[in-house]
């Protein structure tokens, strides 16, 4: 369905969700970030799988951070290049640096920040944009969501 919307208001979409998996599924819940252009084609599908529940996950790790094929994407759009983030991405620099060598215009970060640690954990993750040189939206799922330039000025904000 949001590819059709996509198609025919003719706008890109970034959608994030969240997989919710039980306690038994040793592949633990998933956060994932899907990419649609404006002809409604699907650019990009980025999972974080083995996600942990609020501690190390059933095999001891926390998190992988790939997606399907294990690189990191940033696509050109007639107006800049796009790069995905998601959540706790931006807390590791080495895995910006990687993603900052595409040279993306603007990151959009999809975040479930906890209400209860924004809005610092967004401002430590709208670093990033200054260290690296893009622009990034984060949008928050609960709490403070920022659009920040290359420079770290926030150019919008908003928070509930």
């Amino acid at each position: 369905k949001a590819q059709n919307i996509a198609k025919e208001k003719n706008i890109y979409l970034a959608l994030g969700v969240q997989v919710i998996a039980d306690f038994d599924n040793k592949e633990g819940a998933q956060n994932k970030a899907y990419f649609i252009d404006n002809n409604g084609n699907l650019l990009l599908q980025y999972t974080i799988g083995k996600l942990p529940y609020f501690g190390p996950n059933v095999d001891g790790k926390y998190y992988e951070m790939k997606n399907e094929e294990g690189k990191i994407y940033s696509f050109d759009t007639e107006y800049n290049r796009i790069a995905i983030t998601i959540c706790n991405d931006n807390a590791h620099p080495n895995y910006i640096y990687q993603l900052s060598k595409n040279e993306p215009d603007i990151v959009i970060s999809h975040d479930f920040t906890s209400y209860s640690i924004t809005p610092i954990d967004n401002y430590i993750h709208a670093t990033r944009a200054i260290e690296h040189g893009f622009s990034m939206l984060i949008a928050a799922g609960e709490g403070l969501s920022l659009a920040v330039d290359p420079y770290g000025k926030i150019i919008s904000s908003m928070n509930y």
